[in-house]
């Protein structure tokens, strides 16, 4: 029987997710990474639209998320001169059809290390007796998700990944508490809660800890086996997540450059209207930036609403080129689109 990893690299088993049933407009729920949604999202939202606030909301904790990740990062690399490992970045598994994410894996000969990383600043206090994690911050008490759970489930979720890949790896974990504003006024005892300048220390220490050679004893296969199990998180659909009317939204296409909806088509081209960029192939962004936002079937009509586009001809043209499958040999012909995905 072959391996995992040898059924990656025969190709004998999919390593990318199936369609889930009923899809109609693309392989995964979610289009877009998590941030670029959010924007948008919140782009095509009027000003006074009651889930704007919300959006926006979610849009900051998603770029300070990213922030923390990517300073995690770089205090791994004041480690590289004195210890051989790999990072690797947002990766995201399943298990028995769910999803798991994790924000930074360090792998070595002898183990790999699981780190989750929360920007979150004020004064924070682990209650081990409730399990609840709570933030002070100008004098206003919030009660927000424990990340020591998230560190928990990840654990065990990976655990039974590399189990049923046949991997053995002995995995430890930390969640690193990357803003530079964020005092632990104290951590829970029976799992690792550090600073981000805690970081190096913390991870030799754990490095030093494992055996001296796992029994798997080459993360360079672990390393492949997970790369290729790599794959965009699922998140429903971002006005179906918030229960937002699609009705709602802004229409017209999308300006990647100045972030307005003011793009017009221009003869075998898009060019913005406000900056002048343009883009021939700026359709399949906007058809992307579609199926992010609705699960509706996607059809001619709906789709020049959605662009504020005159011409049946040119809607018809991107999406025959976009598309892999027709339903319906009709004017209400619904399209499945296919389109390459980002993780989140």
């Amino acid at each position: 029987m072959l391996s995992y990893l040898e059924k990656c690299e025969h190709g004998s088993e999919s390593t990318v997710w199936e369609q889930p049933e009923g899809y109609r407009n693309a392989e995964t729920a979610m289009s877009f990474d998590k941030i670029e949604g959010f924007r948008r999202l919140l782009e095509r939202l009027p000003v006074h639209h009651p889930k704007h606030a919300v959006i926006a909301e979610k849009l900051g904790k998603a770029e300070a998320g990213i922030r923390g990740e990517d300073w995690l990062v770089n205090k791994l690399e004041e480690v590289e001169p004195l210890a051989e490992f790999e990072v690797m970045a947002g990766v995201s598994l399943t298990v028995d059809e769910t999803p798991f994410q994790m924000d930074c894996l360090v792998l070595a000969a002898n183990c790999a290390l699981l780190l989750e990383s929360k920007n979150i600043r004020g004064r924070l206090s682990f209650d081990e007796k409730t399990g609840e994690f709570t933030r002070e911050e100008d004098g206003i008490v919030t009660v927000m998700p424990n990340p020591v759970w998230q560190l928990k489930k990840n654990l065990r979720l990976l655990n039974e990944w590399l189990a049923r890949h046949q991997f053995a790896v002995p995995i430890a974990g930390a969640v690193v508490m990357t803003s530079p504003k964020a005092l632990l006024l104290n951590v829970p005892h029976n799992c690792r809660v550090i600073k981000l300048q805690q970081v190096p220390d913390t991870v030799l220490e754990l490095l030093k800890a494992a055996p001296v050679k796992s029994a798997e004893g080459n993360p360079d296969r672990l390393s492949i086996a997970l790369k290729a199990a790599n794959q965009s998180f699922i998140h429903n659909r971002l006005c179906e997540r918030f229960s937002i009317p699609f009705s709602d939204l802004r229409r017209g296409v999308y300006c990647p450059s100045c972030r307005t909806l003011s793009v017009k088509r221009d003869r075998r081209s898009w060019r913005c209207a406000k900056c002048g960029h343009a883009d021939a192939r700026l359709h399949e962004d906007a058809v992307h930036e579609y199926v992010s936002f609705t699960d509706e079937p996607l059809t001619n009509r709906r789709l020049r609403e959605f662009w504020g586009l005159e011409s049946r001809d040119v809607a018809y043209r991107v999406l025959k080129s976009l598309s892999s499958e027709k339903r319906n040999q009709n004017k209400n012909r619904e399209y499945i689109v296919n389109i390459q995905h980002q993780n989140s």
